[in-house]
């Protein structure tokens, strides 16, 4: 966004990332608006791809971190979980 801004941009890029930071997102709600805003451009279909890999991470600072399946180390005969972001 500072970047396609320009010369208009006449303050210091962390005056902006002080800004999104200290406000209260709705990512569901900001995902929503921004599709409504590219909708009509849209066909009638619309293809998602949607990618569902394990991130693996674990630490006490580590926010959202749970025991998820893990697919790449998983087979058919043995499900495996891992601590991460799913």
């Amino acid at each position: 966004m500072i970047l396609m801004a320009g010369d208009k941009a006449k303050k210091n890029y962390s005056s902006y990332h002080r800004v999104f930071s200290a406000a209260r997102w709705s990512l569901d709600a900001m995902g929503l608006a921004v599709f409504d805003l590219i909708a009509p451009w849209c066909g009638e279909v619309v293809m998602v791809a949607v990618d569902d890999t394990l991130a693996r991470k674990r630490g006490h600072k580590i926010f959202g971190v749970g025991m998820h399946h893990d697919p790449i180390l998983s087979s058919r005969g043995k499900a495996i979980t891992n601590w991460g972001h799913s």
